[in-house]
């Protein structure tokens, strides 16, 4: 069994009149692992935020996104960098900048913003190093 706590908002009925923003879900995996780490969640995940569509990301633009209507689910599968089909990170010696990380995900949640609109909030579920990058 899975337990989960997500904000209030992003579990409010999205049939709801007032509901017209789009919320996005990024689902982070921890290090040495990738996005289908998640694929024994999806069902149930997709089940419990009540999301209309599930996106395994794999580049920085996909214009699927703006046929989202407003107030509609998104939930967003990213690899990190250096994982799955993520680009490797820029590593200086040993050490590994983890900024980096964090510096990719705002670039697809800028992308995902400009497919989607403004209107849109975001939140993320990460694991380990997913968690930290969140």
């Amino acid at each position: 069994r899975v337990s989960l706590g997500f904000p209030e908002p992003f579990l409010r009925d999205s049939s709801s009149s007032e509901m017209a923003i789009t919320q996005v879900c990024l689902v982070l995996h921890a290090n040495g692992l990738c996005k289908e780490v998640w694929a024994p969640f999806l069902e149930e995940l997709a089940r419990i935020l009540r999301v209309d569509a599930v996106k395994s990301q794999l580049c920085l633009d996909f214009p699927e996104a703006s046929a989202l209507r407003p107030g509609s689910r998104l939930l967003l599968l990213v690899d990190l960098l250096g994982h799955g089909t993520a680009p490797a990170p820029k590593l200086e010696g040993a050490q590994t900048d983890w900024i980096q990380f964090a510096l990719r995900l705002d670039a697809i949640l800028t992308s995902c913003r400009k497919a989607i609109g403004e209107d849109v909030e975001f939140v993320a579920v990460g694991h380990s190093v997913g968690g930290g990058a969140a």
